[in-house]
C-alpha cells in the first residue's frame, strides 16, 4: 500500500511540462498515460483511483502521468 501521495515531478519538453509520479516496487515498470487521471494529485483522493494504482504498485513500479502543467497537473 502507498502510505502517502507520491511526490509529483515534472519533465519539460519545450514550453510544456509533464507531471508524473513514480511509486511501487517490482520487476515491471508501468507508465500510465491517459485522460482517466486528469489531475495527478487529486486522483489520490478518489477511492477507486487510489485502490487501482495501489494494487498495481504491489507488483510493479508505476509512473502515472497527468498531462501538461497547463491543464490540471
Amino acid at each position: 500500500m502507498v502510505n502517502a501521495v507520491p511526490e509529483t515531478s515534472y519533465a519539460s519538453c519545450g514550453d510544456l511540462s509533464l507531471a508524473y509520479q513514480v511509486f511501487g516496487d517490482g520487476p515491471v515498470e508501468l507508465v500510465i498515460v491517459g485522460p482517466f487521471v486528469s489531475h495527478i494529485e487529486l486522483a489520490w483522493t478518489l477511492p477507486q483511483s487510489k485502490g487501482f494504482v495501489e494494487q498495481l504498485a504491489t507488483f510493479c513500479r508505476v509512473a502515472p502521468s497527468a498531462g501538461t502543467v497547463n491543464s490540471l497537473a
